[in-house]
């Protein structure tokens, strides 16, 4: 089984976030050095009273300081983009990180983002099929017409023909309809396993795969483990649901998922996304999400807003000592 780190970047605009990005890092260390094999860090928008660090930019600065890690972006919103701007920078992000590079694509799905971008949530479909038939097209060095005028990427990946493209969505339909323009999935944290499930079959229908025949398929979970499992849900549980908290308020659970009932069951929708436990409770709950997808690759968060970074490193260091001697 692989491991890998997801790293969370979620903080208040009041926090300093210098000191936060070198204790990302310092967590990244500590994942390669304890049997991780990755880092991956997702996109939202630095709005309001929340920053997020854009993540071509962050993987640009964390492939020079942990350089032996494979990087994912899970996922690019191709939405926000212009689809030229986003290939010439995937391009270069893969020469940076030596062909290590996966990219995780996504049509976003949060209203105040595309408001601030001046762009409507209503076309995001649209917009996101463009972008990445324009950024599958440029990366593999094909020729296509811009106004009327052909463009060619002339910074190629070191990746031939181009990077894996790997499908984020959080519905069948959605699955269903881009499978055929990516490699393979990555499946959200935000899914319960029975969804995701669902989603992963509609997936395979999309590219006329069998079961049989599943690519890579990473899943993003939210992963806390702690000596003992009160203290893993003591040390987890108050950030998860802060973290949650923003998600619902953006419309995660009714307008994305269309789950009932979100404000009754808030604690309950939270649950059915974790695994949080003592080593053998994680060990348990991985296996289980790998016999149902049956893939066998992980991209852990295992941090929320305001969880002190202390918690993760040791987190991440009883998933190298005493978790994947369970796998």
């Amino acid at each position: 089984m692989e491991l890998q780190l997801f790293i969370n970047a979620e903080y208040s605009s009041q926090t300093p976030l210098p000191p936060r990005i070198d204790e990302h890092i310092r967590q990244a260390r500590l994942a390669a050095d304890h049997g991780l094999t990755g880092a991956s860090v997702g996109q939202h928008l630095s709005l309001g009273d929340l920053q997020w660090p854009p993540p071509i930019q962050f993987l640009s600065y964390l492939t020079a300081k942990v350089p032996e890690l494979k990087l994912s972006l899970t996922a690019v919103l191709v939405p926000f983009f212009d689809p030229v701007l986003l290939a010439e920078s995937v391009a270069f992000l893969d020469v940076l990180t030596g062909g290590r590079l996966t990219v995780g694509v996504a049509p976003g799905w949060v209203e105040a983002e595309f408001m601030a971008l001046g762009r409507n949530k209503a076309d995001r479909l649209v917009a996101f099929e463009h972008g990445l038939r324009t950024l599958d097209a440029l990366l593999r060095g094909d020729e296509i017409e811009v106004g009327g005028r052909p463009v060619r990427l002339g910074l190629r990946p070191v990746q031939r023909p181009r990077p894996p493209i790997l499908l984020g969505a959080s519905s069948p339909r959605t699955a269903r309809t881009f499978a055929p323009l990516a490699d393979s999935m990555v499946l959200s944290a935000h899914v319960p396993l029975d969804r995701q499930v669902r989603i992963q079959q509609a997936f395979l229908q999309g590219k006329g795969l069998t079961g049989d025949q599943i690519p890579t398929m990473p899943i993003l979970r939210n992963v806390f483990v702690a000596e003992t499992r009160a203290k893993a849900i003591e040390l987890a549980m108050p950030y998860l649901a802060k973290s949650y908290a923003h998600f619902r308020d953006w419309g995660l659970f009714t307008q994305v998922l269309r789950e009932k009932g979100e404000v009754d069951r808030f604690q309950e929708l939270l649950l059915s996304r974790v695994i949080v436990g003592d080593p053998e409770d994680v060990a348990q709950g991985l296996k289980l999400h790998a016999d149902a997808l049956r893939t066998d690759t992980f991209l852990l968060r295992m941090q929320w807003r305001g969880m002190p970074s202390e918690h993760v490193e040791n987190a991440i260091k009883l998933i190298g000592d005493r978790v994947i001697p369970l796998l």
